[in-house]
C-alpha cells in the first residue's frame, strides 16, 4: 500500500448513495479562518429523531476531512441541527481529525449557540 492510502477519509454519502439533508456552515471566528462546513444525513430536516443513526461529512476549506455513519442520537429525539451541534462539540474535544486543530473554539462555541437558540432546522 502506498503512503497516504490510510490517511485518505471516506465519504459515507456517497458510500450509502445519498445526499445530506442539512449543511451548515460554522461561522469564523477571526477573519480569514477557511470555511467549515457540517453535513448532516438520516432523516427529514426539522423533525426530531430518537435512536436515530446519522451520516455525516466535515468540509475545510472544501476538503473532505472527516465522514461518518457512526453519529447515534441515542434515546433523546434530535434534529439534523442538533445533530451537527453534538458532532461538533465532539470534534472540538478530539485529536481525532488533525485538520480541525486550532478550530476547537470555533466549533464549540457554534454547537453552544445552537444548543441555547432552540436547534432548529
Amino acid at each position: 500500500m502506498s503512503p497516504g492510502l490510510l490517511d485518505e477519509v471516506v465519504d459515507y454519502f456517497q458510500v450509502y448513495r445519498s445526499d445530506p439533508e442539512l449543511t451548515v456552515a460554522v461561522p469564523e471566528l477571526v477573519d480569514g479562518q477557511p470555511s467549515l462546513t457540517i453535513s448532516i444525513g438520516g432523516g427529514t430536516p426539522g423533525r426530531a429523531y430518537a435512536d436515530n443513526h446519522w451520516v455525516y461529512a466535515v468540509h475545510l476549506d472544501g476538503v473532505l476531512v472527516a465522514s461518518g455513519a457512526d453519529l447515534r442520537s441515542g434515546g433523546i429525539g434530535r434534529t439534523h441541527q442538533q445533530m451537527a451541534a453534538v458532532l461538533a462539540v465532539f470534534l472540538a474535544d478530539t485529536d481525532r481529525v488533525p485538520a480541525l486543530a486550532g478550530h476547537a473554539d470555533r466549533l464549540s462555541l457554534w454547537a453552544h449557540d445552537v444548543e441555547t437558540g432552540g436547534g432548529d432546522d
